[in-house]
Order: C-alpha cells, then sequence, then structure tokens
C-alpha cells in the first residue's frame, strides 16, 4: 500500500461522504490506498483545522494565513501549514502535527527541508503538537534539542501560552454541576443532548464550595452559553447519575482536586460536542456562527464570566524552564 498525496487525501474525503462505506473501500483497496492511513490523514488535516478555528476563536492574533501545501509539494518544497501574525505584529510559521501514538516524530530530512523554507522566507518555525489529545508549542530549536521527538515529558517546556499569550485557567475549589435531564419529549429542553441518558437538560446548576452560584433553565437561559463552555471542565468530574422518575435523571458532575484548563481546549471541547459529521463540518459551523467580530467578542466575554463564576485563577503558562530561571 502505498503512502496517499494530499490531493488524493482530499478527493477521497469529499467522496467518502457522498457515497456507500462498502463502495468506498473498494475505491481504496482499487488504489492501493490503506483505510487506517487514510483516516490518519483525514484526523491530521482535521488537526489542522482545529489549531488554526482555535486560534482564530480565541482572537490570540492579528493575521492567520493557511499555506496550501499541495502547491509547495508538487514544486518539491516541504512548506508549512499557516504563516501567523501574532498581536505584536510579529509573523511566524507553524507546522501543525497530531499523532494517535505516544510520542511525535519528524524525519531529519523533512525537518530540516521545513526548517530551510521557513529560513529562506524570513520566518521562524514552530510546531504545534497535539499529543494525548491537547495542544503544545516548540520552536524548532527546541526540537534539535530533544533529536526531533516530542513526548508527555516534554509538554511542560511547551510555548503555547508564551507564544499566543493563551490564557490558562487554574481551579483550586470544589466546583460542581448537577444536570438535569429528560427523555420526555413534550417536556420543553435546553437543546443539550446527553448521549449516555438519551436525554435532553433541562436544567443546569453551577456550584463552588457546595454554594449554588448559577442555574440555568427553559425559563431563564441567559446562561446557557456558560454551560456550552463548560463542557471540557466536566470531562475532567466525576460523575453519578441518580434516576429520579421513568423520564428524569439528575447527573452530578465533581471537581475536588486542583486542575488548570487552556482557553483552546475549552473552546475545542465546546465545539467537538456540536452535531455534525466530522469535526471539521462542526467547526465550520461554528465559525459561520461567530464570523461577525461581535459574536466573536461575545466568546470571550462568555469565557471569562464563566471563569469568575467558578473562581478560577487565569495565568500566562511560562515553559518550566524559564520559570527555573526566574526563581
Amino acid at each position: 500500500m502505498k503512502e496517499p498525496s494530499i490531493e488524493l487525501i482530499k478527493a477521497l474525503k469529499a467522496l467518502k461522504d457522498e457515497i456507500p462505506a462498502d463502495q468506498f473501500n473498494n475505491v481504496l483497496n482499487g488504489l492501493g490506498v490503506d483505510s487506517n492511513s487514510f483516516e490518519d490523514r483525514i484526523k491530521g488535516l482535521e488537526r489542522e483545522y482545529e489549531f488554526i478555528g482555535d486560534l482564530y476563536i480565541c482572537n490570540v492574533c492579528k493575521d492567520i494565513i493557511p499555506i496550501d501545501e499541495e502547491f509547495t509539494t508538487n514544486i518539491g518544497e516541504k512548506s508549512c501549514d499557516a504563516i501567523i501574525t501574532l498581536k505584536n505584529d510579529k509573523k511566524i510559521m507553524v507546522e501543525i502535527k497530531s499523532t494517535s501514538k505516544d510520542e511525535y516524530s519528524i524525519s531529519s530530512g523533512n525537518f530540516n527541508s521545513r526548517v530551510e523554507w521557513a529560513r529562506k522566507n524570513g520566518y521562524e518555525l514552530y510546531f504545534a503538537i497535539n499529543l494525548f489529545n491537547y495542544w503544545a508549542l516548540y520552536s524548532a530549536d527546541q526540537l534539535i534539542q530533544w533529536n526531533r521527538k516530542i513526548t508527555l515529558n516534554n509538554f511542560p517546556e511547551s510555548l503555547l501560552s508564551e507564544v499566543f499569550n493563551i490564557v490558562y485557567f487554574m481551579s483550586t475549589n470544589k466546583i460542581k454541576f448537577i444536570s438535569t435531564y429528560s427523555s420526555d419529549s413534550s417536556h420543553e429542553n435546553l437543546g443539550i443532548k446527553d448521549i449516555e441518558t438519551d436525554s435532553y437538560l433541562i436544567k443546569e446548576e453551577f456550584y463552588v464550595n457546595d454554594k449554588l452560584v448559577k442555574e440555568v433553565t427553559t425559563t431563564d437561559n441567559n446562561g446557557l452559553p456558560l454551560v456550552l463552555l463548560s463542557a471540557e471542565i466536566r470531562l475532567r468530574c466525576s460523575r453519578k447519575n441518580l434516576k429520579i422518575n421513568d423520564f428524569t435523571t439528575k447527573t452530578i458532575y465533581e471537581l475536588d482536586s486542583n486542575n488548570s484548563f487552556c482557553s483552546l481546549d475549552i473552546i475545542k471541547t465546546t465545539i467537538s460536542e456540536m452535531s455534525g459529521t466530522s469535526l471539521k463540518n462542526k467547526y465550520n459551523s461554528f465559525l459561520k456562527m461567530i464570523s461577525k467580530k461581535d459574536n466573536r467578542d461575545k466568546i470571550n466575554i462568555w469565557l471569562n464570566e464563566l471563569v469568575k463564576l467558578l473562581r478560577m485563577t487565569p495565568y500566562i503558562l511560562m515553559p518550566a524552564s524559564k520559570n527555573k530561571e526566574n526563581d
């Protein structure tokens, strides 16, 4: 089985959405394309879209210009995924990578070609890497230092927060959510479905140190954006279902220990829980929804409101080695 080109992957992705699965598998076999390789490449393309989309939604840079790697590949060059203008007007190049393995590695030839391409165009090169479903950012110099391999042990040296001024949030209080779901189709709901109980949210309660700080209901749903943005926090919580009656279930989410949350992860989880056939489609729907600047500003306003409500502390996460230098 051969490694499929970028243009072939994109064409096959479009075809996959149009024909039955068995026919599509026959096409893959006929072209000599391994199905696992195809799925991995699709996930990689979606991760690129996710990272760029998160940066845009969080409004942490002035401009993002995606690069058509299909064109540069056809002329025999290894380019990068995007040119990004930071808030301080500095322009950098970013190569976006992801893996489902325990480590990310890049060959010396591939790495050197991308470094050279960035250098001759006058940009510093960074690698945005998704490992264990979380994003980190490293400079080309860091990858050289680590022999072009990234593992979970390198996460403390991530430059993501420093370069993009991305905010993290620390929780030191006991946080609890009580979600009331109903499977009664005649009951008015908030439009959020819980897959585990196959029912819809009708009320959400927010608690900090066992004190109720916010309640969202079908008759008072002004806090609905806070429910959506708290999805990443609930993923870290313990979960317990309490059956109230044949139709109603209360789910209690509790977070007792100290936890740190990245604004990019909060946005990513919010979008991933939307309905859609693929992650890219979900991002497209969300980006269209916030295409006006006022709507994008509202996302950050709601996020700050959630942080204050749950009494979390915002901070910039500096690389561990720099924190040691400052001690």
